[in-house]
């Protein structure tokens, strides 16, 4: 086999794994909405009048944007991703000088990557980031969690 076909090969199975992921993700999403949706229905029947969970705290307003924003930034930083590997590819197969394409895609892969970064630094919060390293007993904090400490 040669070296070619090899890197094709494994590209091919990176790009067939990687629709397999988000398909699973977003067929994960799917049934936790439609698991919201019977429980906000089940309430409805009961006559409770159930109340969105943003309006009754504003700091989780303040989150859920935050994360809407970081969860933009993340998708367009792995499609950028994407599409500067595809560009390494092509390039590496058309012109055959694989230093021109990993320039030339690996640019663009680097955009990517700075939006993914970004994504993180936007979904921590700045607070959350600013305070992160400053605990006295020399702990770090992670990410928030929508559970009760």
């Amino acid at each position: 086999m040669t070296p070619e076909s090899v890197f094709a090969l494994v590209f091919s199975l990176a790009i067939v794994a990687g629709v397999f992921i988000v398909f699973s993700g977003m067929r994960h999403r799917t049934k936790v909405l439609e698991m919201l949706h019977r429980e906000r229905l089940a309430m409805i029947e009961k006559g409770i009048m159930p109340t969105s969970d943003l309006e009754a705290n504003p700091q989780q307003m303040s989150r859920a944007r935050r994360t809407a924003r970081s969860n933009r930034l993340l998708s367009a930083g792995i499609v950028i991703v994407g599409l500067g590997l595809a560009l390494i590819t092509l390039i590496a197969f058309t012109s055959r000088e694989p230093e021109l394409a990993v320039g030339v895609g690996g640019a663009v892969a680097l955009i990517g990557g700075s939006l993914i970064v970004t994504a993180l630094m936007v979904h921590r919060g700045p607070e959350e980031t600013l305070l992160a390293g400053s605990h006295s007993n020399g702990e770090r904090r992670g990410p928030p969690t929508d559970r009760p400490v």
